[in-house]
């Protein structure tokens, strides 16, 4: 708890650290989500390929 005050500026206390931590988490999760949307694959072969995969059944 005491190392919590050399990164925390003195406002902050432990509720804000709580918040903190759940909206970094919660950017995380949303990215992962939005990274799975994308429909991106990745070659780990080099080169390194990066495309996007498409159905059939999609239509822009």
């Amino acid at each position: 708890m005491s190392g919590m005050w050399f990164v925390l500026p003195m406002w902050a206390g432990l509720g804000e650290l709580v918040a903190a931590v759940l909206g970094v988490l919660a950017l995380l999760v949303w990215g992962v989500f939005e990274l799975r949307e994308l429909n991106l694959k990745i070659e780990t072969k080099l080169p390194i390929r990066v495309s996007r995969e498409t159905n059939d059944d999609e239509h822009f």
